[in-house]
């Protein structure tokens, strides 16, 4: 497929997979709308796109989701920037008109991976709330939820620098935290230290 071909079907893929419904677009709608596209273009799909045991996974597919994805995530930072309700007005966020999944997985050992997912509210959020730490400190606490719908609040400390070489370790491998003659500063004794602090000011 030449690359302006390409292009345009793309692009009217995704004008296309815009009109679907709700539910169509949930079940292969990135797929059915390349189809489509196609149908109407008169153009010739590859071969993996034709193959329906590949169509799901082609290379087109997956990237007509990624522009799909991107175009809905640039909306969706639009509407929050128009919407001046969803800023962070104090230390405490609660805003639970959308779903907020976070999810943070520590570390199981030194020098190990740490990592944190979240879908695009949840970013957002928390964004919101290292922001609000950063430029007000001392903390903040924000809402999330875990991908199986349970809630959760988030308690984000801002250390000193004395302080952060003395936070506990959060490694997993042992399955608790084990606090030591220099690692002896847990984060929920910092976090009411820190909110006694901002309460009294």
């Amino acid at each position: 497929m030449q690359a302006g071909d390409r292009e345009r079907l793309l692009s009217r893929a995704i004008e296309i997979f815009g009109e679907l419904s709700a539910i169509d677009k949930q079940a292969d709608g990135p797929l059915c709308a390349i189809e489509k596209a196609a149908s109407e273009l008169n153009t010739g799909l590859p071969n993996d796109v034709i193959d329906q045991r590949t169509a799901r996974k082609s290379e087109l597919v997956r990237e007509l989701e990624y522009r799909i994805m991107a175009e809905t995530t640039d909306a969706r930072l639009q509407e929050l920037n128009d919407n001046t309700d969803t800023r962070l007005s104090n230390f405490l966020h609660t805003d639970s008109d959308r779903s907020c999944v976070l999810h943070m997985y520590a570390q199981e050992e030194p020098n190990g991976s740490a990592y944190m997912v979240a879908n695009l509210d949840g970013l957002i959020r928390l964004r919101d709330l290292l922001t609000h730490v950063i430029e007000h400190g001392p903390i903040g606490q924000g809402d999330f939820s875990t991908a199986d719908d349970e809630k959760f609040r988030l308690c984000v400390s801002l250390a000193t620098e004395s302080e952060a070489i003395c936070l506990v370790l959060p490694y997993t491998g042992e399955g608790r935290q084990i606090a030591s003659k220099r690692h002896r500063i847990f984060p929920d004794m910092l976090f009411d230290q820190n909110r006694a602090v901002a309460e009294s000011t």
